[in-house]
Protein backbone atom coordinates (compact mmCIF):
# COMPACT_ATOMS: atom_id res chain seq x y z
CA UNK A 1 0.00 0.00 0.00
CA UNK A 2 1.03 3.63 -0.78
CA UNK A 3 1.82 4.27 3.03
CA UNK A 4 1.30 8.64 3.38
CA UNK A 5 -0.52 9.22 0.64
CA UNK A 6 -2.58 6.46 1.26
CA UNK A 7 -4.07 7.75 4.26
CA UNK A 8 -4.68 11.25 2.78
CA UNK A 9 -6.85 9.68 0.17
CA UNK A 10 -8.63 7.27 2.64
CA UNK A 11 -9.58 9.46 5.17
CA UNK A 12 -10.75 11.78 2.66
CA UNK A 13 -13.07 9.22 1.26
CA UNK A 14 -14.25 8.58 5.04
CA UNK A 15 -14.81 12.13 5.54
CA UNK A 16 -16.89 12.46 1.79
CA UNK A 17 -18.78 9.36 3.15
CA UNK A 18 -19.67 11.12 6.41
CA UNK A 19 -17.80 8.09 8.20
CA UNK A 20 -18.19 8.43 11.40
CA UNK A 21 -14.93 9.41 13.91
CA UNK A 22 -12.53 7.13 15.14
CA UNK A 23 -12.74 4.62 18.28
CA UNK A 24 -11.57 5.79 21.55
CA UNK A 25 -8.51 4.69 22.83
CA UNK A 26 -8.62 1.07 24.65
CA UNK A 27 -5.35 -0.47 26.24
CA UNK A 28 -4.59 -3.79 27.99
CA UNK A 29 -5.11 -3.06 32.01
CA UNK A 30 -2.11 -1.77 33.55
CA UNK A 31 -1.43 0.25 29.71
CA UNK A 32 -1.06 4.11 29.83
CA UNK A 33 -0.91 5.75 26.24
CA UNK A 34 0.24 9.73 27.01
CA UNK A 35 1.46 12.28 23.99
CA UNK A 36 4.83 13.39 25.04
CA UNK A 37 4.82 16.33 22.51
CA UNK A 38 2.42 17.91 19.70
CA UNK A 39 2.34 19.99 16.67
CA UNK A 40 4.48 18.11 14.16
CA UNK A 41 3.88 18.32 10.48
CA UNK A 42 3.61 14.68 9.31
CA UNK A 43 5.94 13.00 11.48
CA UNK A 44 7.51 9.99 9.86
CA UNK A 45 10.92 8.71 11.53
CA UNK A 46 11.36 7.70 15.52
CA UNK A 47 14.87 7.20 17.04
CA UNK A 48 15.82 7.20 20.73
CA UNK A 49 19.42 7.37 21.11
CA UNK A 50 21.36 5.61 24.17
CA UNK A 51 21.55 8.35 25.73
CA UNK A 52 17.89 8.97 25.94
CA UNK A 53 17.20 11.61 23.74
CA UNK A 54 14.60 10.84 21.41
CA UNK A 55 14.84 12.14 17.51
CA UNK A 56 11.71 12.66 15.47
CA UNK A 57 11.65 13.36 11.65
CA UNK A 58 9.36 15.38 10.04
CA UNK A 59 9.02 13.48 6.49
CA UNK A 60 9.89 16.76 4.36
CA UNK A 61 13.21 17.00 5.87
CA UNK A 62 13.37 18.50 9.75
CA UNK A 63 14.47 16.17 12.46
CA UNK A 64 13.98 17.55 16.12
CA UNK A 65 15.62 16.68 19.54
CA UNK A 66 13.08 15.57 22.52
CA UNK A 67 14.72 15.45 26.05
CA UNK A 68 12.60 14.82 28.78
CA UNK A 69 9.16 15.75 26.86
CA UNK A 70 10.43 19.06 25.91
CA UNK A 71 11.31 19.53 22.18
CA UNK A 72 14.66 21.59 21.35
CA UNK A 73 14.25 25.39 19.83
CA UNK A 74 15.64 24.40 16.79
CA UNK A 75 15.54 21.21 14.55
CA UNK A 76 19.14 19.12 14.95
CA UNK A 77 19.27 18.88 11.12
CA UNK A 78 16.92 20.26 8.30
CA UNK A 79 17.88 17.79 5.38
CA UNK A 80 17.11 18.47 1.46
CA UNK A 81 14.32 15.88 1.48
CA UNK A 82 11.32 15.21 -0.98
CA UNK A 83 8.44 13.94 0.81
CA UNK A 84 6.35 13.46 -2.61
CA UNK A 85 4.01 10.61 -1.73
CA UNK A 86 6.33 7.76 0.16
CA UNK A 87 8.98 9.74 0.22
CA UNK A 88 11.31 11.73 2.37
CA UNK A 89 12.60 11.11 5.98
CA UNK A 90 11.77 7.87 6.89
CA UNK A 91 14.51 6.00 8.91
CA UNK A 92 17.02 6.83 12.17
CA UNK A 93 19.30 4.72 14.24
CA UNK A 94 22.56 5.07 16.23
CA UNK A 95 25.82 3.81 15.65
CA UNK A 96 26.76 0.48 18.11
CA UNK A 97 29.83 2.95 19.55
CA UNK A 98 27.06 5.73 20.17
CA UNK A 99 28.56 5.95 23.13
CA UNK A 100 32.38 7.08 22.16
CA UNK A 101 31.47 8.43 18.62
CA UNK A 102 28.17 10.11 18.93
CA UNK A 103 27.19 8.77 15.52
CA UNK A 104 23.10 9.09 13.61
CA UNK A 105 22.09 7.80 10.43
CA UNK A 106 19.21 9.11 8.78
CA UNK A 107 16.92 7.25 5.41
CA UNK A 108 15.86 10.12 3.47
CA UNK A 109 14.63 10.74 0.01
CA UNK A 110 17.16 13.35 -1.55
CA UNK A 111 15.59 15.87 -3.16
CA UNK A 112 17.27 17.11 -7.02
CA UNK A 113 16.44 19.58 -9.30
CA UNK A 114 13.39 19.23 -11.75
CA UNK A 115 14.76 16.98 -14.30
CA UNK A 116 17.50 15.20 -12.57
CA UNK A 117 17.01 11.91 -10.99
CA UNK A 118 16.22 11.81 -7.26
CA UNK A 119 17.55 8.88 -4.54
CA UNK A 120 17.12 7.80 -1.32
CA UNK A 121 20.41 7.98 0.82
CA UNK A 122 21.79 7.01 4.23
CA UNK A 123 24.03 9.94 5.55
CA UNK A 124 25.47 9.91 8.76
CA UNK A 125 25.74 12.91 11.29
CA UNK A 126 27.61 13.64 14.94
CA UNK A 127 25.14 14.14 17.34
CA UNK A 128 27.89 15.21 20.28
CA UNK A 129 25.24 18.47 20.77
CA UNK A 130 21.63 19.39 19.80
CA UNK A 131 23.44 20.63 16.53
CA UNK A 132 23.83 17.87 13.94
CA UNK A 133 27.96 17.75 12.34
CA UNK A 134 28.93 18.09 8.91
CA UNK A 135 26.48 15.32 6.81
CA UNK A 136 28.42 11.81 5.83
CA UNK A 137 26.64 10.38 2.91
CA UNK A 138 27.15 6.60 3.48
CA UNK A 139 24.94 4.78 1.07
CA UNK A 140 23.37 5.95 -1.61
CA UNK A 141 20.19 3.80 -3.44
CA UNK A 142 20.09 3.57 -7.33
CA UNK A 143 17.65 6.35 -8.36
CA UNK A 144 13.94 6.39 -7.98
CA UNK A 145 11.73 6.03 -10.03
CA UNK A 146 7.99 6.64 -8.55
CA UNK A 147 6.65 8.34 -5.54
CA UNK A 148 5.34 5.35 -3.72
CA UNK A 149 6.99 1.91 -2.11
CA UNK A 150 9.77 3.53 -1.07
CA UNK A 151 11.16 1.65 1.73
CA UNK A 152 13.22 3.30 4.66
CA UNK A 153 13.98 0.72 7.19
CA UNK A 154 17.57 0.96 8.97
CA UNK A 155 19.29 -0.48 11.89
CA UNK A 156 22.71 -2.23 12.95
CA UNK A 157 22.93 -5.72 13.29
CA UNK A 158 24.70 -8.21 15.94
CA UNK A 159 27.30 -8.13 13.11
CA UNK A 160 27.74 -4.32 13.63
CA UNK A 161 26.67 -4.23 9.78
CA UNK A 162 24.26 -1.46 8.39
CA UNK A 163 20.69 -2.89 7.43
CA UNK A 164 18.33 -0.66 4.40
CA UNK A 165 15.33 -1.64 3.03
CA UNK A 166 14.20 -0.62 -0.17
CA UNK A 167 11.40 -0.71 -1.41
CA UNK A 168 10.11 -1.35 -5.07
CA UNK A 169 9.12 1.84 -5.76
CA UNK A 170 5.58 0.74 -7.16
CA UNK A 171 7.41 -1.09 -10.40
CA UNK A 172 7.09 -5.04 -9.15
CA UNK A 173 9.45 -6.19 -11.12
CA UNK A 174 12.56 -4.37 -9.13
CA UNK A 175 11.99 -6.45 -6.60
CA UNK A 176 12.97 -9.82 -8.41
CA UNK A 177 15.61 -7.78 -10.46
CA UNK A 178 19.31 -8.30 -9.17
CA UNK A 179 20.34 -4.84 -11.15
CA UNK A 180 19.12 -2.37 -8.54
CA UNK A 181 18.90 -2.19 -5.33
CA UNK A 182 14.71 -1.83 -5.10
CA UNK A 183 12.68 -4.02 -3.63
CA UNK A 184 15.70 -5.50 -1.50
CA UNK A 185 17.48 -5.55 1.80
CA UNK A 186 20.74 -4.12 1.72
CA UNK A 187 23.92 -4.79 4.38
CA UNK A 188 27.28 -2.35 4.29
CA UNK A 189 29.92 -1.56 6.72
CA UNK A 190 29.77 1.20 8.82
CA UNK A 191 31.65 3.56 6.94
CA UNK A 192 29.55 2.24 4.16
CA UNK A 193 31.65 0.07 2.23
CA UNK A 194 30.60 -3.25 1.47
CA UNK A 195 31.39 -6.72 3.21
CA UNK A 196 32.82 -9.22 0.83
CA UNK A 197 31.07 -11.53 2.37
CA UNK A 198 27.19 -10.61 0.99
CA UNK A 199 25.83 -13.37 -0.40
CA UNK A 200 25.24 -11.93 -4.17
CA UNK A 201 28.61 -10.22 -4.09
CA UNK A 202 30.54 -12.24 -6.50
CA UNK A 203 27.77 -12.77 -8.75
CA UNK A 204 27.00 -8.76 -8.69
CA UNK A 205 28.86 -5.37 -9.09
CA UNK A 206 28.64 -2.10 -7.87
CA UNK A 207 25.48 -1.32 -5.35
CA UNK A 208 24.39 -4.46 -6.13
CA UNK A 209 27.03 -6.14 -4.17
CA UNK A 210 25.16 -4.64 -0.91
CA UNK A 211 21.72 -7.29 -1.20
CA UNK A 212 21.22 -8.95 1.39
CA UNK A 213 18.22 -10.72 0.55
CA UNK A 214 15.24 -10.13 -2.19
CA UNK A 215 11.59 -10.34 -3.03
CA UNK A 216 10.23 -6.96 -0.65
CA UNK A 217 7.28 -4.86 -2.31
CA UNK A 218 7.46 -1.67 0.73
CA UNK A 219 9.73 -3.08 3.29
CA UNK A 220 9.30 0.33 4.94
CA UNK A 221 10.64 -0.06 8.11
CA UNK A 222 12.43 -2.97 10.47
CA UNK A 223 13.74 -4.03 13.87
CA UNK A 224 17.06 -5.76 15.03
CA UNK A 225 16.65 -7.98 17.74
CA UNK A 226 19.93 -6.65 20.31
CA UNK A 227 20.73 -9.90 21.77
CA UNK A 228 19.94 -12.43 18.84
CA UNK A 229 20.78 -9.85 15.83
CA UNK A 230 17.38 -11.63 14.47
CA UNK A 231 15.98 -9.31 11.49
CA UNK A 232 12.16 -8.62 11.07
CA UNK A 233 11.07 -6.50 8.12
CA UNK A 234 7.75 -5.32 7.56
CA UNK A 235 6.50 -5.46 4.07
CA UNK A 236 3.58 -3.07 3.13
CA UNK A 237 2.41 -5.08 0.21
CA UNK A 238 -1.04 -3.54 0.22
CA UNK A 239 -5.11 -4.61 -1.40
CA UNK A 240 -4.97 -8.21 -2.56
CA UNK A 241 -1.67 -9.36 -0.60
CA UNK A 242 -1.17 -10.63 2.48
CA UNK A 243 0.36 -7.79 4.89
CA UNK A 244 3.51 -9.53 5.95
CA UNK A 245 6.62 -9.22 8.64
CA UNK A 246 9.51 -11.33 7.04
CA UNK A 247 12.55 -12.62 8.71
CA UNK A 248 15.67 -11.44 6.98
CA UNK A 249 18.47 -14.38 6.13
CA UNK A 250 21.68 -14.00 3.98
CA UNK A 251 20.33 -14.89 0.22
CA UNK A 252 16.47 -15.45 0.89
CA UNK A 253 14.13 -14.27 -1.59
CA UNK A 254 10.82 -13.33 -0.09
CA UNK A 255 8.58 -13.96 -3.64
CA UNK A 256 7.29 -10.31 -4.73
CA UNK A 257 5.94 -10.39 -6.66
CA UNK A 258 5.87 -13.99 -8.04
CA UNK A 259 5.36 -16.43 -4.48
CA UNK A 260 2.78 -13.92 -2.22
CA UNK A 261 1.18 -16.65 0.03
CA UNK A 262 1.66 -17.73 3.65
CA UNK A 263 3.37 -20.59 2.67
CA UNK A 264 6.21 -20.98 0.16
CA UNK A 265 8.44 -23.83 -1.49
CA UNK A 266 12.17 -23.42 -2.86
CA UNK A 267 13.70 -20.56 -3.96
CA UNK A 268 11.07 -18.74 -2.16
CA UNK A 269 11.19 -18.34 1.67
CA UNK A 270 7.79 -17.58 3.49
CA UNK A 271 7.00 -15.01 5.86
CA UNK A 272 6.80 -15.65 9.45
CA UNK A 273 3.51 -12.96 9.90
CA UNK A 274 0.98 -12.84 7.36
CA UNK A 275 -2.38 -11.11 7.67
CA UNK A 276 -5.03 -11.05 5.30
CA UNK A 277 -5.58 -7.54 3.95
CA UNK A 278 -8.11 -5.50 5.39
CA UNK A 279 -9.92 -4.00 8.61
CA UNK A 280 -11.82 -6.78 10.00
CA UNK A 281 -10.46 -9.15 12.66
CA UNK A 282 -6.83 -10.90 12.10
CA UNK A 283 -6.52 -8.36 9.27
CA UNK A 284 -3.89 -5.63 8.55
CA UNK A 285 -3.71 -3.06 6.07
CA UNK A 286 -0.18 -1.41 6.94
CA UNK A 287 2.26 -2.89 9.27
CA UNK A 288 3.90 0.47 10.06
CA UNK A 289 7.41 0.28 12.21
CA UNK A 290 8.24 -2.54 15.54
CA UNK A 291 10.32 -3.47 17.57
CA UNK A 292 11.67 -6.63 19.54
CA UNK A 293 10.79 -5.51 23.30
CA UNK A 294 13.88 -5.43 25.86
CA UNK A 295 12.84 -5.81 29.54
CA UNK A 296 14.58 -3.10 31.87
CA UNK A 297 16.59 -4.20 34.66
CA UNK A 298 13.57 -2.82 37.12
CA UNK A 299 10.04 -1.31 35.85
CA UNK A 300 8.95 -1.32 32.71
CA UNK A 301 6.13 -3.98 30.83
CA UNK A 302 5.78 -7.33 32.63
CA UNK A 303 8.45 -9.34 31.95
CA UNK A 304 6.37 -11.57 29.63
CA UNK A 305 7.07 -9.31 26.91
CA UNK A 306 11.00 -9.39 26.77
CA UNK A 307 11.39 -10.60 23.50
CA UNK A 308 8.35 -10.21 22.29
CA UNK A 309 7.91 -8.67 18.77
CA UNK A 310 5.46 -5.30 18.70
CA UNK A 311 4.65 -3.73 15.94
CA UNK A 312 1.91 -1.06 14.34
CA UNK A 313 -0.86 -0.79 12.35
CA UNK A 314 -0.73 2.67 10.48
CA UNK A 315 -4.14 1.70 8.98
CA UNK A 316 -6.15 0.31 11.41
CA UNK A 317 -4.55 1.98 14.72
CA UNK A 318 -3.26 -1.16 16.34
CA UNK A 319 -0.60 -2.00 18.42
CA UNK A 320 -0.23 -5.83 18.44
CA UNK A 321 2.56 -8.42 20.25
CA UNK A 322 3.89 -11.62 18.75
CA UNK A 323 5.51 -14.17 20.60
CA UNK A 324 8.75 -15.48 18.28
CA UNK A 325 8.59 -18.91 20.30
CA UNK A 326 4.86 -19.75 20.40
CA UNK A 327 3.79 -17.87 17.67
CA UNK A 328 1.15 -16.31 19.44
CA UNK A 329 -0.84 -12.84 19.35
CA UNK A 330 -2.28 -10.27 21.91
CA UNK A 331 -3.62 -7.13 20.93
CA UNK A 332 -1.94 -4.13 23.05
CA UNK A 333 -3.87 -1.36 22.09
CA UNK A 334 -6.44 0.08 19.70
CA UNK A 335 -8.17 2.84 18.31
CA UNK A 336 -4.89 4.72 17.69
CA UNK A 337 -4.01 7.81 16.18
CA UNK A 338 -2.44 6.05 12.91
CA UNK A 339 0.59 4.97 14.42
CA UNK A 340 4.11 4.74 12.68
CA UNK A 341 7.41 4.08 14.08
CA UNK A 342 8.59 2.62 17.66
CA UNK A 343 10.99 3.36 19.77
CA UNK A 344 11.80 2.20 23.74
CA UNK A 345 13.68 3.76 26.00
CA UNK A 346 15.77 2.86 28.73
CA UNK A 347 12.85 2.42 31.06
CA UNK A 348 11.23 0.34 29.25
CA UNK A 349 8.54 2.42 27.72
CA UNK A 350 7.40 2.31 23.98
CA UNK A 351 7.22 5.34 21.98
CA UNK A 352 5.33 5.82 18.72
CA UNK A 353 4.30 8.69 16.17
CA UNK A 354 0.67 9.28 15.51
CA UNK A 355 0.31 11.63 12.15
CA UNK A 356 -3.26 11.56 12.58
CA UNK A 357 -2.97 14.04 15.49
CA UNK A 358 1.15 15.11 14.82
CA UNK A 359 2.05 13.56 18.17
CA UNK A 360 4.61 11.78 19.82
CA UNK A 361 3.59 9.08 21.82
CA UNK A 362 4.29 7.08 25.08
CA UNK A 363 3.29 3.61 26.27
CA UNK A 364 3.62 3.06 29.89
CA UNK A 365 2.69 0.97 31.95
CA UNK A 366 1.66 0.51 35.77
CA UNK A 367 1.30 -2.39 37.46
CA UNK A 368 -2.33 -3.38 38.88
CA UNK A 369 -4.40 -5.78 40.34
CA UNK A 370 -7.98 -6.86 40.57
CA UNK A 371 -10.49 -4.02 40.02
CA UNK A 372 -8.68 -1.52 42.06
CA UNK A 373 -4.91 -1.25 42.71
CA UNK A 374 -3.71 -0.98 46.65
CA UNK A 375 -1.24 0.49 48.48
CA UNK A 376 0.37 -1.47 51.48
CA UNK A 377 -2.22 -3.93 52.41
CA UNK A 378 -5.23 -5.75 52.22
CA UNK A 379 -7.11 -8.90 53.93
CA UNK A 380 -10.32 -10.36 53.42
CA UNK A 381 -11.80 -12.75 56.38
CA UNK A 382 -14.76 -15.70 56.06
CA UNK A 383 -16.25 -17.81 58.58
CA UNK A 384 -18.81 -20.09 58.16
CA UNK A 385 -19.86 -24.57 57.77
CA UNK A 386 -21.10 -25.04 53.77
CA UNK A 387 -19.62 -22.66 51.63
CA UNK A 388 -17.17 -19.85 53.22
CA UNK A 389 -15.38 -17.27 50.74
CA UNK A 390 -12.78 -14.89 51.63
CA UNK A 391 -11.90 -12.39 48.99
CA UNK A 392 -8.92 -9.52 49.15
CA UNK A 393 -7.10 -7.07 46.60
CA UNK A 394 -4.14 -5.12 47.54
CA UNK A 395 -0.73 -3.49 46.19
CA UNK A 396 2.33 -5.01 48.14
CA UNK A 397 0.40 -7.83 50.55
CA UNK A 398 -2.96 -9.16 49.97
CA UNK A 399 -4.78 -12.11 51.77
CA UNK A 400 -7.90 -13.86 51.58
CA UNK A 401 -9.10 -16.64 54.32
CA UNK A 402 -11.87 -18.54 54.30
CA UNK A 403 -12.98 -21.56 57.01
CA UNK A 404 -15.70 -23.17 55.76
CA UNK A 405 -17.47 -26.91 56.31
CA UNK A 406 -17.86 -28.68 52.73
CA UNK A 407 -16.51 -26.47 50.48
CA UNK A 408 -14.08 -22.96 50.79
CA UNK A 409 -12.12 -20.57 48.89
CA UNK A 410 -10.18 -18.00 49.95
CA UNK A 411 -9.09 -15.58 46.84
CA UNK A 412 -6.18 -13.26 47.27
CA UNK A 413 -5.16 -11.04 43.99
CA UNK A 414 -1.91 -8.70 44.99
CA UNK A 415 0.84 -7.10 43.27
CA UNK A 416 3.99 -8.16 45.48
CA UNK A 417 2.61 -10.91 47.59
CA UNK A 418 -0.68 -12.51 47.48
CA UNK A 419 -1.77 -15.42 49.92
CA UNK A 420 -5.67 -17.58 49.77
CA UNK A 421 -6.21 -19.58 52.52
CA UNK A 422 -9.22 -21.96 52.77
CA UNK A 423 -9.86 -24.70 55.38
CA UNK A 424 -12.65 -27.28 53.98
CA UNK A 425 -14.17 -30.79 54.69
CA UNK A 426 -14.79 -32.37 52.15
CA UNK A 427 -12.60 -31.25 49.37
CA UNK A 428 -9.58 -28.60 49.74
CA UNK A 429 -7.63 -27.03 47.21
CA UNK A 430 -4.78 -24.85 47.23
CA UNK A 431 -3.54 -23.33 44.00
CA UNK A 432 -0.72 -20.67 43.38
CA UNK A 433 0.22 -19.11 40.49
CA UNK A 434 3.23 -16.42 40.66
CA UNK A 435 6.28 -14.96 39.09
CA UNK A 436 9.28 -15.13 40.76
CA UNK A 437 8.04 -17.78 43.32
CA UNK A 438 4.66 -19.57 43.77
CA UNK A 439 3.87 -22.21 46.42
CA UNK A 440 0.05 -24.16 46.45
CA UNK A 441 0.05 -26.25 49.64
CA UNK A 442 -3.51 -27.91 50.43
CA UNK A 443 -4.34 -29.92 53.81
CA UNK A 444 -7.85 -31.73 53.17
CA UNK A 445 -10.00 -34.77 54.56
CA UNK A 446 -11.22 -36.35 51.61
CA UNK A 447 -9.26 -35.13 48.95
CA UNK A 448 -6.40 -32.63 48.60
CA UNK A 449 -4.77 -30.89 46.15
CA UNK A 450 -1.67 -28.67 46.00
CA UNK A 451 -0.67 -27.29 42.73
CA UNK A 452 1.75 -24.10 42.24
CA UNK A 453 2.64 -22.68 38.87
CA UNK A 454 5.59 -19.99 38.51
CA UNK A 455 7.78 -17.95 36.13
CA UNK A 456 11.07 -19.50 38.46
CA UNK A 457 10.48 -21.69 41.07
CA UNK A 458 7.01 -23.18 41.83
CA UNK A 459 6.27 -26.14 44.20
CA UNK A 460 2.76 -27.56 44.89
CA UNK A 461 2.34 -29.91 48.33
CA UNK A 462 -0.65 -31.70 48.94
CA UNK A 463 -1.76 -33.48 52.79
CA UNK A 464 -4.56 -35.22 53.39
CA UNK A 465 -5.42 -35.57 57.31
CA UNK A 466 -8.49 -37.49 59.20
CA UNK A 467 -8.96 -34.58 61.78
CA UNK A 468 -12.16 -32.78 61.67
CA UNK A 469 -14.21 -30.20 63.34
CA UNK A 470 -17.41 -28.74 63.65
CA UNK A 471 -18.29 -25.05 63.01
CA UNK A 472 -22.16 -23.49 63.16
CA UNK A 473 -20.89 -19.54 62.64
CA UNK A 474 -21.26 -17.77 60.48
CA UNK A 475 -19.23 -15.14 59.31
CA UNK A 476 -18.45 -12.02 56.96
CA UNK A 477 -14.44 -10.73 55.74
CA UNK A 478 -14.31 -6.78 54.38
CA UNK A 479 -11.06 -6.22 52.47
CA UNK A 480 -10.05 -2.83 51.50
CA UNK A 481 -7.12 -1.63 49.27
CA UNK A 482 -6.47 2.30 48.53
CA UNK A 483 -4.48 4.50 46.01
CA UNK A 484 -4.27 8.06 46.52
CA UNK A 485 -8.66 8.78 47.17
CA UNK A 486 -9.44 5.58 45.81
CA UNK A 487 -10.80 2.81 47.59
CA UNK A 488 -12.05 -0.74 46.96
CA UNK A 489 -13.93 -2.92 49.27
CA UNK A 490 -14.40 -6.80 49.15
CA UNK A 491 -16.39 -8.82 50.91
CA UNK A 492 -16.61 -12.65 51.92
CA UNK A 493 -19.38 -14.19 53.20
CA UNK A 494 -20.35 -17.80 54.54
CA UNK A 495 -23.35 -19.96 56.67
CA UNK A 496 -23.25 -22.30 58.40
CA UNK A 497 -22.06 -26.30 58.20
CA UNK A 498 -20.08 -29.20 59.91
CA UNK A 499 -16.47 -29.89 59.24
CA UNK A 500 -13.39 -27.81 58.31
CA UNK A 501 -9.80 -29.01 57.13
CA UNK A 502 -7.06 -26.57 56.34
CA UNK A 503 -5.36 -25.71 53.09
CA UNK A 504 -3.45 -22.39 52.04
CA UNK A 505 -2.06 -21.24 48.40
CA UNK A 506 0.50 -18.76 48.53
CA UNK A 507 1.89 -17.15 45.41
CA UNK A 508 4.31 -13.90 44.77
CA UNK A 509 4.71 -12.18 41.07
CA UNK A 510 4.71 -9.06 39.33
CA UNK A 511 1.94 -7.88 37.24
CA UNK A 512 -1.97 -9.29 37.91
CA UNK A 513 -1.42 -11.87 39.57
CA UNK A 514 -4.33 -14.53 40.84
CA UNK A 515 -3.90 -17.14 44.24
CA UNK A 516 -6.55 -19.00 44.28
CA UNK A 517 -7.29 -21.79 47.20
CA UNK A 518 -9.73 -24.30 47.57
CA UNK A 519 -11.61 -24.01 43.91
CA UNK A 520 -11.45 -21.47 41.78
CA UNK A 521 -11.88 -17.87 41.29
CA UNK A 522 -10.24 -14.69 39.11
CA UNK A 523 -8.79 -11.28 39.00
CA UNK A 524 -11.04 -8.67 37.28
CA UNK A 525 -8.64 -6.45 34.92
CA UNK A 526 -8.24 -3.44 36.03
CA UNK A 527 -11.14 -0.56 34.74
CA UNK A 528 -8.23 2.59 35.57
CA UNK A 529 -4.96 2.85 36.06
CA UNK A 530 -2.38 5.49 37.23
CA UNK A 531 0.34 6.63 35.19
CA UNK A 532 3.78 5.33 35.37
CA UNK A 533 5.43 8.14 35.38
CA UNK A 534 8.24 7.36 32.94
CA UNK A 535 7.29 9.19 29.76
CA UNK A 536 8.06 12.31 31.10
CA UNK A 537 4.79 13.94 32.32
CA UNK A 538 3.50 14.90 35.64
CA UNK A 539 0.54 13.50 37.67
CA UNK A 540 -2.68 11.64 37.36
CA UNK A 541 -4.79 14.59 36.69
CA UNK A 542 -2.16 16.14 34.06
CA UNK A 543 -2.45 12.61 32.66
CA UNK A 544 -5.87 12.85 32.36
CA UNK A 545 -6.16 16.38 31.35
CA UNK A 546 -3.60 15.10 28.59
CA UNK A 547 -5.97 12.69 27.69
CA UNK A 548 -9.24 14.53 26.86
CA UNK A 549 -7.16 17.13 24.47
CA UNK A 550 -6.75 14.03 22.50
CA UNK A 551 -10.42 13.23 22.16
CA UNK A 552 -11.17 16.55 21.73
CA UNK A 553 -8.41 16.71 18.68
CA UNK A 554 -9.83 13.55 16.67
CA UNK A 555 -11.50 13.69 13.67
CA UNK A 556 -10.12 16.93 12.53
CA UNK A 557 -6.65 17.65 11.07
CA UNK A 558 -4.94 19.76 9.02
CA UNK A 559 -0.84 20.62 7.94
CA UNK A 560 0.78 21.96 4.86
CA UNK A 561 -2.48 22.30 2.77
CA UNK A 562 -4.35 19.18 3.79
CA UNK A 563 -7.12 19.14 5.84
CA UNK A 564 -8.75 15.94 7.00
CA UNK A 565 -12.44 15.70 8.52
CA UNK A 566 -12.87 11.98 9.77
CA UNK A 567 -10.78 9.11 10.30
CA UNK A 568 -11.81 5.44 10.98
CA UNK A 569 -10.20 2.73 12.18
CA UNK A 570 -11.92 -0.62 13.04
CA UNK A 571 -9.85 -1.77 16.21
CA UNK A 572 -11.11 -4.98 18.09
CA UNK A 573 -9.20 -7.21 20.41
CA UNK A 574 -8.15 -10.75 18.31
CA UNK A 575 -9.03 -12.89 20.63
CA UNK A 576 -9.32 -16.39 19.20
CA UNK A 577 -8.01 -14.81 15.44
CA UNK A 578 -7.26 -16.74 12.71
CA UNK A 579 -3.66 -15.67 11.91
CA UNK A 580 -1.13 -17.05 9.72
CA UNK A 581 2.57 -17.16 12.32
CA UNK A 582 5.25 -19.42 12.28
Amino acid sequence: MRLFSAWFSHVLLLACAGAALPAAETLLPGFTDTVVDTGYTTPSALGIAPDGRIFVAEQAGNVWIVINGVRTAQPFVTLPADSTGDRGVTGICFDPNFATNHYVYIFYTHYEASGTAEFNLVSRFDATTNTAGPEVPIFQGDPVQQVYCNGGGIGFGADGKLYISFGDNDVNANAQSMTTTLGKLCRVNSDGTIPSDNPFYSTTTGNEQAIYCVGFRNAYSLAIQPVTGKIFLNDVRGTGFLECVLQAQAGANFGYPTNVGATASAPYTAPTIALPYGTDAGQSKCISGGLFYVSPTSGGFPTTYNGLYLFPDFMDGWIETYDPNAGTFTTLATGLDSPVQMGEDSAGNIYYLGISDDDLHCISYTQTAGTTTGSTTSTGTATGGTTSTGTATGGTTSTGTATGGTTSTGTATGIATSTGTATGGTTSTGTATGGTTSTGTATGIATSTGTATGGTTSTGTATSTGTATGVTSTGTGTATATTGSGTSTATGTATSGSTTSASSGTTGGSGSTTSVASGSSSSEPATSASSAGGCGLGNTVGLMLALALIGLRRGLWSGSGRTVAAIVRTASAWSGRRRTGR
